[in-house]
């Protein structure tokens, strides 16, 4: 069984008792055939003195990863030459990309999945592998998630294979840098919507449907309807997509592996996993440090089950139906404003259903 918050003490003064018991032997090697040495959690840094607003985030990474077998590694944009010389893109967040695509193939047999992250995730609940969110289906090669406070499918994490195509994916979302339209576009937020687009379609009339709406975009409410425009032309398309090696996993799904931690004030349940938006400098207005104590590296050993660092504040815990309920809230919430915003651009009728051939025959 998974940590559960029945089994947490609400007494600081009493030992929390242990959990992932859901784990074996096994699973600090090896899960569902695939090796955790195969496996390495990335994530880019633009600068060095940026390490420490990220301290919160990259130790319990750290940690989580030293427990497991999975290698971890911090990407620096200036740690390599080759890095200044084939990613020259000036927006840090395109570049990261490019360097992801070139390490990806500087370690191709070293490495056969990627966990990429923004540098302020971090692990919540550490009774996760990361096998669990591979996909069963050997012809996805991508995944990526929703967010869950809008329309956006999220740039800052992504599972990945380590294949041609995935590296290849990477460097024509990288090189978007160059052809961004002069407007509110999101960086590689707004970027990757377009560049899903135009892999997925194969008629130019389909690629760029909604990039008139990208094109025109002045703030957060214009990149929103963009990108709701495009979530509808793909999803009425296809489940998967780019020839079924990209996934989207929507807002309530059990796969995805990482959320926003102020969706919930930091609240959280055993379905838990990463944590988004842990920096320190923001620690006071967008979350609070969910552990008891201040992590300790030399006691994150390989194979180690009781997870000493993982001691939490008892009264973030709280059980998979209450954080459940949070989040279907958020989510039916969202999801009604996206149904008014399609019909407000016309791209629904009144009564919400699809256009055909464009007309809505009087709705």
């Amino acid at each position: 069984m998974v940590f559960h918050v029945n089994d947490v003490t609400t007494n600081l003064t009493e030992e929390q008792p242990s959990f992932c018991n859901n784990l074996n032997a096994e699973d600090f090697n090896e899960s569902k055939g695939i090796p955790n040495s195969r496996i390495i959690i990335i994530a880019t840094v633009e600068k060095q003195e940026h390490y420490d607003d990220y301290m919160i985030a990259l130790n319990s990474t750290k940690c989580y990863a030293s427990h497991f077998g999975y290698s971890i590694q911090l990407l620096n944009v200036t740690d390599k030459p080759i890095y200044q010389k084939q990613c020259k893109h000036p927006d840090f967040f395109f570049k990261r990309h490019c360097i992801l695509g070139i390490f990806m193939k500087e370690h191709i047999k070293d490495y056969d999945f990627i966990l990429y992250i923004d540098a302020d995730m971090g692990i919540i609940n550490p009774c996760h592998r990361i096998q669990d969110y591979i996909d069963k289906s050997q012809s996805i090669e991508m995944i990526f998630y929703e967010r869950y406070f809008n329309y956006e499918f999220a740039a800052g994490s992504f599972l990945i294979r380590n294949t041609q195509f995935s590296r290849s994916f990477l460097k024509y979302w990288a090189d978007y840098n160059y052809r961004l339209p002069d407007s509110f576009h999101g960086t590689d937020n707004g970027a990757i919507h377009q560049v899903l687009m135009e892999l997925h379609f194969f008629d130019p009339k389909d690629k760029f449907q909604c990039f008139h709406l990208w094109n025109i975009s002045k703030g957060y409410d214009d990149l929103f309807a963009y990108e709701a425009c495009t979530k509808h032309a793909l999803y009425s398309n296809s489940v998967n997509f780019i020839n079924n090696k990209v996934k989207i996993l929507p807002k309530m799904d059990q796969q995805r592996w990482v959320r926003d931690t102020w969706l919930t004030d930091t609240k959280w349940s055993s379905k838990d996993f990463m944590f988004h938006g842990w920096k320190i400098s923001l620690s006071l207005d967008t979350f609070m440090y969910p552990f008891l104590d201040k992590f300790d590296l030399t006691k994150c050993q390989h194979g180690d089950n009781k997870f000493e660092n993982f001691k939490y504040v008892p009264e973030l815990v709280r059980s998979d139906e209450e954080i459940h309920e949070i989040l279907l809230n958020k989510t039916l919430f969202v999801h009604a404003k996206y149904n008014n915003l399609l019909k407000y651009l016309n791209i629904t009728c009144k009564n919400g259903f699809r256009r055909v051939n464009g007309e809505c025959n009087g709705y």
